[in-house]
């Protein structure tokens, strides 16, 4: 029997957040032989979920007015993290590639074309998770995870650190925000954009090995989420550790609604926190929840990537847009 996603509320703020009696609806078939689900993206326009298997090189859409999931793209250059940007078009970052591509969802063809695929003149490691701010800008994580055969193709890190990347609104100028990071995997910005938060996945890492293999962890490595203020629109500043209570457990992919409430995506399932770091609720899913993202007609149905299935739960205040 398919176990089930349960609510957990914490404290009287998280009644505020979602109902302890919500019941969530699967969205992938049984037989979609799924692995490593990642990277939601909800597009208002088409009324659709875009998600990535990361370990079978494989995107995926989820029609909301047919409830059908089919394939998006394959191969998918070991995809992981997407986002829909300003003009409703699909920001993707691909390990095996080393790049980050849009596509225009409008388009028949689905063709994706890369926007960002070097830093000073070498390729990135394997950019990971990426989101668009509401100038146009593209920020983007760049870990080693897809310099692995699990998760793209075994191959030496590229760039001398793994850091956090903007690409200009006009495409033409890429710099880094942040190299304080072991290993900076999800990332979202406050509803003002006025604060950065960073997931620092640095206690897991993959061995070196030449077939698929599942990560190891180092407990005294870094597993928290950081924020940052957001200067001058580009740049970062203040850096320091907001949440720092995953004590076994790892944060993923992260996003915020509309009251700045985190919700971070855990070995346990989806963690929510208020802007403080106070843990407010916990959605937990039978497997790890990888990632999350808001959407549906009000934005406020959070759908989970929990390894080989996703997710949606009705939540009682929208995503940040």
């Amino acid at each position: 029997m398919q176990q089930q996603v349960r609510v957990e509320v914490k404290c009287n703020e998280g009644r505020d957040i979602i109902d302890e009696s919500a019941t969530a609806k699967k969205l992938t078939p049984d037989d979609a032989k799924l692995i490593w689900c990642e990277g939601p993206a909800y597009s208002h326009r088409t009324n659709s979920l875009y998600f990535s298997d990361v370990r079978t090189s494989t995107m995926y859409v989820w029609i909301c007015e047919s409830d059908k999931c089919k394939v998006f793209r394959k191969p998918s250059h070991n995809s992981n993290g997407n986002c829909i940007d300003k003009e409703g078009r699909l920001i993707t970052c691909e390990h095996r590639a080393r790049r980050i591509t849009r596509t225009t969802l409008t388009s028949a063809a689905n063709t994706e074309e890369s926007v960002a695929q070097f830093y000073d003149g070498k390729p990135f490691n394997s950019p990971n998770d990426v989101i668009v701010k509401s100038d146009g800008s593209i920020w983007f994580t760049d870990p080693d995870y897809g310099c692995s055969v699990s998760e793209g193709h075994s191959s030496p890190q590229q760039q001398e650190g793994c850091y956090v990347y903007r690409l200009s609104p006009d495409g033409t100028e890429i710099s880094v925000v942040s190299k304080d990071v072991m290993r900076p995997n999800g990332l979202c910005f406050s509803p003002d954009e006025s604060k950065l938060y960073v997931v620092d996945t640095g206690a897991v890492a993959y061995p070196k090995c030449d077939e698929v293999c599942d990560p190891v962890v180092d407990w005294n490595n870094p597993h928290n989420i950081q924020m940052y203020d957001v200067k001058n629109e580009k740049e970062l500043e203040n850096g320091k550790v907001l949440i720092d209570s995953f004590d076994k457990s790892v944060p993923d992919g992260i996003r915020c609604d509309v009251k700045g409430n985190l919700y971070a995506g855990t070995w346990e399932g989806v963690q929510v926190f208020s802007p403080d770091g106070r843990q407010l609720c916990v959605i937990r899913t039978p497997k790890t929840a990888a990632n999350c993202c808001f959407g549906g007609m009000e934005n406020k149905t959070l759908f989970i990537t929990a390894t080989d299935t996703v997710w949606a739960i009705q939540c009682k205040l929208a995503g940040a847009v």
